[in-house]
């Protein structure tokens, strides 16, 4: 009856001890077993760094929870025996991580749209810049064609003028009079010497 007693009190130190118990995998697709020897058929296998409530542990084998009412096994050497606050810190620590990693990542997207958004701005800023070019551009050749236009007609102005009382004698019959002194205009009519 002490033996008894004894293994009970055993039993429920070692319950109460497990309460707050997991184990954390520390190799790489670790082999979870449905019973506590290496030739046990293969439930599944865990990666580095998951955590499993502990349910029982043997010198050689602990066994885990891998869902509810569902037990498998692994070998003692290849896990950690960590508590439920070592879980939830590991478990704070990934959330950090991973809020980090995620600001991180919307730090550096928005540091590239903001990029492509200045080099969005400046190609728009040099497109106007050669639109307004070719338009000032455009605008001097239209001035110097007037300019030129306006030279010519106060040339063709002045010229009247001056010819305006004068005659022209033809001394050759059949003079062409042409519409411009070039030979390749049109001609408008032809002259004979006693004109």
């Amino acid at each position: 009856e002490e033996k008894a007693r004894l293994e009970a009190e055993a039993k429920a130190r070692e319950l109460e001890w497990l309460k707050d118990k997991y184990v954390l995998i520390s190799l790489k697709s670790t082999n979870l077993r449905k019973a506590p020897y290496k030739n046990a058929e293969l439930v599944t296998k865990a990666n580095q760094g998951a955590t499993f409530k502990l349910l029982a542990r043997g010198k050689e084998w602990y066994e885990l929870s891998l869902a509810p009412g569902q037990g498998v096994f692994v070998m003692a050497n290849l896990v950690q025996i960590i508590t439920e606050t070592e879980v939830q810190s590991r478990a704070d620590a990934e959330r950090q991580d991973r809020e980090e990693k995620a600001r991180l990542e919307a730090t550096a997207r928005a540091t590239r749209e903001a990029e492509e958004e200045a080099v969005k701005r400046a190609k728009e800023a040099a497109e106007l810049k050669a639109k307004a070019a070719a338009a000032l551009k455009a605008q001097q050749l239209r001035e110097a064609v007037e300019l030129k236009a306006k030279k010519e007609a106060d040339e063709k102005t002045r010229i009247g003028l001056y010819i305006k009382d004068k005659y022209i004698l033809t001394i050759m019959d059949n003079t062409n009079l042409r519409t411009a002194p070039d030979k390749n205009s049109a001609i408008v009519a032809k002259a004979n010497s006693d004109v």
